[in-house]
């Protein structure tokens, strides 16, 4: 909570930001903070501007970006509008990192996905090894699609507990890819693959 002096404790700060009072002394250590100013019974006084700092540090950390060209970022800023150039190429390389990453965390989710679907079967029928399981690791074995042809996932939890079972009709399974081949009367059929054990 912020004091009526318009400041924050370093409990406030930890609290208002979800760092621990460990971290954010490290942080000030490093340089990542300016010197923050102590009361006279020395205590940690920060301000909003710390405050936004913190929150923008940790945005470029979540995206992988190192702590020292996070503090070499801070030094731009403190500089002032002629490293604005800098700032602008560093944002701009942060975005497509950070798409590259949304990209690749999409493609493994879509397999922890297929295996989530892989492994109720398993406890439904006691077993990887059952044929009704098997059926479905022939019938619909996992394919790498483009991310661009994916779409949002719905709740796993959900959906877990709410799926059916294997139905009769292949064509009918959550799990047929939007890619295979149509089948008679033009329905969507999977692509077989020869029986494989399944991890």
């Amino acid at each position: 909570m912020q004091t009526p002096s318009g400041s924050y404790s370093i409990g406030d700060m930890s609290r208002e930001t979800g760092l621990s009072v460990s971290t954010l002394r490290y942080y000030e250590k490093l340089g990542l903070l300016a010197p923050v100013p102590r009361s006279a019974g020395n205590i940690r006084q920060y301000g909003e501007a710390d405050l936004e700092r913190l929150r923008m540090l940790e945005c470029l950390k979540n995206t992988g970006m190192a702590l020292k060209d996070i503090r070499t970022f801070f030094s731009w800023c403190d500089e002032g509008d002629a490293t604005l150039p800098a700032r602008y190429q560093m944002f701009l390389e942060r975005r497509a990192e950070t798409l590259r990453q949304i990209s690749l965390l999409q493609k493994e989710l879509r397999h922890i996905e297929y295996k989530c679907e892989f492994y109720r079967r398993a406890l439904q029928y006691g077993s990887t090894e059952a044929a009704e399981v098997q059926r479905f690791a022939r019938e619909f074995p996992y394919r790498e699609t483009p991310a661009a042809h994916t779409q949002p996932s719905a709740d796993l939890s959900a959906f877990a507990a709410e799926a059916p079972a294997c139905p009769a009709d292949p064509a009918d399974c959550p799990m047929l890819r939007a890619d295979a081949p149509a089948g008679a009367g033009g329905k969507s059929r999977p692509s077989c693959a020869p029986p494989r054990r399944m991890l």
